[in-house]
This record gives C-alpha cells, sequence and structure tokens, in this order.
C-alpha cells in the first residue's frame, strides 16, 4: 500500500512536481529530503515516478553530477542503497536524487526573482 499517486497526466517530472508540491512544501523538502514526502515515502510510488520519467530523471541526476563531483552523487546512492542494493532502493534514490535537486532549483529561482523585485522597487 502506498501514497496512491494516482494517475500521472503530466509529461515531465518537473512539471508534475511543480504541480504536486507548493512553495511551502518544496521548502520544507528542500531542509528535510524528499523521502519524507508522501508520494516518495513509499517504493511502489516512487518506482512508479521512475519508470514514468527515467530519462529526465536521469539528466536531473547528471545536472547534479555536473554541480558536485560525481562521486559525490554516487557516495549518496550507495550510501542509502548500501548492501541491499535491488531496483526499487536505486530508483527510489535517483528520484529522491531529482527531485532534492528540483526542489533546490525552485528555491534558487524563487529567491531570485525576490531579490529581482527589490532591486526594482528600489530604483524607482
Amino acid at each position: 500500500m502506498g501514497y496512491n499517486i494516482g494517475k500521472i497526466d503530466e509529461k515531465t517530472f518537473k512539471d508534475w512536481f511543480l504541480n504536486r508540491f507548493d512553495s511551502e512544501e518544496i521548502a520544507e523538502m528542500n531542509q528535510i529530503g524528499p523521502e519524507h514526502f508522501g508520494p516518495f515515502m513509499y517504493f511502489a510510488d516512487t518506482s512508479m515516478l521512475y519508470r514514468q520519467f527515467d530519462e529526465e530523471i536521469w539528466d536531473l541526476v547528471g545536472e547534479v553530477t555536473d554541480t558536485f563531483y560525481s562521486t559525490t552523487v554516487l557516495g549518496m546512492i550507495t550510501q542509502q542503497v548500501g548492501d541491499m542494493c535491488t531496483a526499487a532502493r536505486f530508483e527510489c534514490q535517483m528520484v529522491w536524487i531529482a527531485a532534492a535537486h528540483l526542489a533546490d532549483t525552485h528555491l534558487q529561482e524563487k529567491l531570485g526573482d525576490e531579490n529581482n523585485n527589490d532591486e526594482q522597487e528600489e530604483g524607482e
């Protein structure tokens, strides 16, 4: 039994993510990790997301490896998966890294927008 994420109508993981969570939830997710949020808590649901959006998830994880050392991302995956590596655990870890990256990116963009608005108000 899982969270019951239901039918996924979105074409991208990013669209699904941004339609599913509001800014407060994304901020909280950025602090405590996506694995503590409804659709990411259960392997069955997270694996479903992985299978639906696997190419985009790999791309997002790739962006993380461009930002950090690739060994750091590999370490994040192996630390969580450990010796009991199964396809479901691997898929979950990939989705969690992709979701964490989307949360961080969303907050950085929001912060950038707020800073731009502050600068515009000061210039008026």
